[in-house]
């Protein structure tokens, strides 16, 4: 059987944002999501990372108007810092998966899929945390990291500040202090959703998959409507092998976030792993549709794919 297109959009959906309880009055929380992790062709779907708060976010457009992780929805790794994996939108879009709100949650490019919180501390922290979106939003990673680590000073028990500052780390290669920075916000607020959801997009880049399953049922557990752990759950059971257990985690997700574009390309792959072609070539073109343009690579790689599966003898 023909092996799948390159892993999925996102690299992980990761979840940015502050928890609403944290969020400075008058701003209100999210979290942002960005789809799995990038991977050659044939390579199994990234992780989702979560989306977190309002801009504090840190992603650019999420893929089916969705926001998933991580990822304000993108293609493999561009939320990971405050903005979606590079070439990969949310997996929000412009729409917010079910229970989420939009306007709280972004991508920002070349963060892996992770999303950032777009609400942040009061006073001077404030400034600075809104400076840091805004150059996280840009690509400019350094000068964000500079004016989180500066935000955190004047702030520090501030957990959407962490959870932004972990998506910098992650977009910059470094997953070791993205998952200190989250394991910081999840210390300081237990109950933060979209920071275990990121932390389970960060463990699996770093090769710890038990721990980042147990990071994504907790994100789940906290918030059973997150579209963006629950298919980062998924393609964590899909590399296991159990693909019973991913299906029905994926096919969850697309009950509660229809449009969004990780999902359908997720549940392609474990449909192909299971020999339903025709069931993979529709979850296929439903992430051509959905993501419209927020994965351009990705997306590049799945037509071709799915122009072989539509010519393989047997259809």
């Amino acid at each position: 059987m023909a092996s799948g297109p390159a892993s999925t959009p996102a690299g992980g959906l990761v979840v940015p944002g502050p928890p609403a309880a944290r969020a400075p009055a008058g701003a209100g929380a999210g979290s942002g999501a960005g789809p799995g992790e990038g991977g050659g062709a044939g390579g199994r779907a990234g992780a989702v990372e979560a989306r977190g708060a309002a801009v504090v976010d840190a992603r650019g457009r999420e893929p089916g108007r969705v926001v998933p992780e991580g990822a304000a929805g993108g293609a493999a790794a561009a939320a990971a810092g405050a903005a979606a994996p590079a070439g990969a939108r949310a997996a929000t879009g412009d729409a917010a998966p079910a229970g989420e709100a939009a306007a709280n949650r972004e991508r920002v490019p070349g963060s892996g899929g992770l999303r950032v919180s777009v609400e942040g501390p009061g006073g001077g922290a404030a400034d600075l945390f809104a400076e840091g979106v805004a150059a996280q939003r840009a690509g400019k990673l350094m000068q964000a990291l500079q004016l989180y680590l500066r935000a955190l000073e004047a702030d520090p028990g501030n957990p959407a500040i962490l959870n932004n500052l972990g998506g910098v780390y992650r977009a910059l290669g470094d997953n070791a202090r993205a998952r200190d920075a989250y394991r910081r916000a999840l210390q300081l607020e237990p109950g933060y959703a979209p920071a275990w959801n990121n932390l389970g997009v960060v463990l699996a880049a770093l090769g710890e998959h038990q721990q980042a399953i147990s990071a994504f049922q907790e994100a789940l557990r906290l918030d059973p409507k997150n579209a963006a752990a629950r298919v980062n759950l998924a393609i964590r059971y899909q590399g296991l092998g159990l693909l019973d257990r991913a299906r029905e985690q994926v096919e969850q997700a697309l009950r509660d976030a229809p449009l969004l574009p990780e999902a359908h390309y997720a549940l392609a792959q474990i449909l192909e792993a299971e020999g339903d072609r025709a069931g993979a070539v529709r979850h296929y073109a439903l992430f051509l549709e959905t993501a419209a343009g927020g994965f351009p690579e990705l997306e590049a790689r799945v037509r071709a794919h799915l122009e072989a599966l539509r010519s393989a003898p047997g259809r």
